[in-house]
């Protein structure tokens, strides 16, 4: 009997991953490859525009100290509209403030680009885990989580040998194919997370079901002829059912009361 348990254990399979972790392992990819064609060029690009050697080096800095301070505020802007439109504002935001760094004309703007990518970052960032957990079969999360890091971990060993490369097309050509493969890892997560009910925020899976609830129903005329409901507890219903019993009860006294006056 225990090797029979044992055999059908072994021959368990593993859970098959939906196709929405795949996207975003493969946009975590294209994200960790442009932070490594971007950095080897970042200080001497900066450096172009006459600058000191600190000032080059707060490009950097102001890039992460940006993600440190918004990190909490994503958090609350996931909790409002979802992690699937912060996940993508994000990446917007860092695929436009990205391409805008090759045309900067002067170190301010640059360092203002930079910046406006570290928010980005922020929101993609601490999104990107939420969604990743949402989306995640539960018996397959750790799997998940490695695969992720993974991902990450293989975009930013193989991103400086591809800005070596790029390097040699000029010092602002890194910024431009990092900000189009962006563009691009942005409208494909689009696509493909649509329509799809796994990355669907809580608040609206939480509402969707509860307009299914059968404790939802038109408590007007007007509610049925528009398409809305409105939530009608239990109690609610049961003192409306009890009202007309109360109702005819209280003019019986009334009437009592007059008759013996």
């Amino acid at each position: 009997m225990s090797s029979v348990a044992e055999g059908e254990c072994s021959a368990d399979p593993k859970p098959k991953l939906p196709t929405e972790v795949w996207v975003l392992i493969t946009a975590n990819v294209v994200i960790a490859l442009g932070y490594g064609v971007v950095s080897p060029v970042l200080p001497q690009y900066a450096r172009d525009f006459g600058v000191s050697i600190s000032a080059a080096t707060f490009v950097i800095t102001a890039f992460s100290l940006m993600r440190l301070v918004f990190a909490p505020a994503s958090g609350l802007f996931i909790q409002k509209i979802g992690e699937r439109r912060v996940y993508l504002t994000g990446l917007l935001i860092v695929a436009v403030s990205t391409g805008a760094c090759a045309f900067a004309q002067t170190y301010w703007q640059l360092l203002l680009f930079r910046s406006l990518g570290g928010f980005g970052s922020a929101m993609f960032t601490v999104a990107s885990f939420g969604l990743m957990i949402r989306i995640s079969p539960q018996d397959a999360r750790g799997r998940v989580a490695g695969l992720f890091s993974s991902a990450f971990l293989i975009g930013s060993v193989g991103g400086p040998v591809l800005g070596s490369v790029t390097a040699g097309l000029g010092l602002s050509a890194p910024f431009a194919i990092y900000g189009v493969a962006l563009l691009l890892a942005a409208g494909v997560v689009f696509v493909k997370l649509r329509h799809s009910s796994l990355a669907t925020s809580s608040r609206r899976a939480g509402r969707c079901s509860a307009f299914a609830s059968p404790w939802y129903r038109c408590s007007s005329p007007r509610c049925c002829t528009e398409g809305r409901a409105s939530p009608v507890s239990p109690s609610r219903r049961l003192r409306s059912a009890m009202w007309p019993r109360l109702s005819r009860a209280a003019i019986c006294r009334i009437a009592l009361a007059a008759a013996r006056c």
